[in-house]
């Protein structure tokens, strides 16, 4: 067991005398075996047999971080400080990769504390050969977990014994899902969709509640304002156009019968049916078309309703079919009005 945790979770040296440092070249991935292994401890393991392809790989500084808050916290827009850096790596006559650490002063104290004791490394390697392709960071441990230490996995499967790709397979096919990525996305897409969620998240933690972007958002009491403003514009052009068409039906009525076409008596029926524009536009051409019907009819040597009961004259028919009217309902109004002005 010794062994396995000098090879896989390094134990930091804590300075002897003052002045001395914690920062340096330490080893970050052991080198393999003979059979070009690196086994962990729980019977899970990786190959390396392209050491430089991770140098290169490594094109920027990664964080030391403590208990893998990099790859455990900071998807989830939590914080995840640096305790220092690896600034660069290298290839060991072993075969090893070691990196070039610089700790900051959070770091250097945790470490010459002894708060920490081990160092843990995160690397990406291929789900399908096993190689390792690149270092992610390293984190500061108390107690090895090397399933967490060496790929981010979490805790054990259940069944790691018995299958040691369970765990990894569970986890990414979980993460595909939650996700809503496809089947056959690889681990890299995974990781990238759950950092561009933990950015997202964090965005929107960081904008104020109260102050929303104003090309998306409207204030309420601006739209509030602008809903009342246009109420009030709609029913000020209603009651204007109302107020015109009523001053329309009352010139049309007044002009009928000024000409004779229509008499007191069906004034307020023609108003009733005026009170559309359609309306008053049948009015108007049924004025047009209609006999002077409050014309002198001769009747002032005759007796109050002398005319009631005559057939309609042709002009009257007329009218009738111009107004859209019966011709008994043209008749009985007729005779009403020639009992009251005979």
């Amino acid at each position: 067991m010794d062994e396995l945790i000098a090879a896989l979770c390094f134990q930091l040296p804590t300075p002897s005398t003052e002045g001395e440092t914690v920062d340096g070249w330490r080893i970050l991935i052991p080198a393999p075996d003979a059979d070009g292994i690196i086994r962990g401890a729980d019977g899970r393991s990786w190959r390396m047999a392209d050491p430089q392809g991770v140098v290169d790989a490594f094109t920027h500084a990664r964080p030391i971080d403590a208990n893998h808050a990099e790859e455990l916290k900071a998807p989830g827009g939590e914080a995840a400080p640096a305790y220092g850096w690896i600034e660069e790596l290298r290839i060991a006559a072993n075969g090893a990769i070691e990196g070039r650490l610089a700790f900051n002063q959070r770091g250097t104290a945790a470490v010459t504390g002894r708060e920490y004791r081990y160092l843990s490394p995160v690397f990406k390697f291929d789900k399908n050969s096993k190689e390792i392709r690149s270092l992610d960071s390293a984190a500061l441990v108390n107690t090895p977990n090397f399933a967490l230490a060496l790929n981010r996995a979490g805790a054990p499967h259940p069944d790691a014994n018995d299958n040691p790709e369970a765990t990894d397979m569970d986890l990414v096919a979980e993460l595909r899902k939650a996700l809503n990525l496809k089947d056959d996305a690889g681990e890299q897409q995974v990781l990238d969709a759950v950092k561009t969620q933990g950015s997202e998240l964090e965005t929107a933690r960081n904008r104020p509640v109260d102050t929303p972007p104003l090309d998306k958002f409207v204030p309420r009491a601006d739209y509030d304002n602008l809903q009342t403003a246009k109420n009030q514009a709609e029913q000020q052009l209603a009651e204007r156009d109302k107020a015109d068409h009523d001053a329309k039906v009352e010139a049309a009525i007044t002009a009928a019968k000024a000409a004779g076409k229509i008499t007191p008596a069906t004034e307020e029926y023609h108003r009733a049916n005026c009170r559309t524009a359609e309306g008053l536009d049948s009015f108007q051409k049924y004025v047009a078309a209609a006999p002077e019907i409050g014309a002198d009819a001769g009747l002032d040597n005759k007796t109050p309703g002398s005319k009631a009961g005559e057939a309609l004259t042709d002009d009257e028919k007329a009218a009738c079919r111009a107004m859209g009217v019966s011709e008994a309902d043209f008749k009985e109004r007729r005779d009403t009005d020639a009992k009251a002005f005979g």
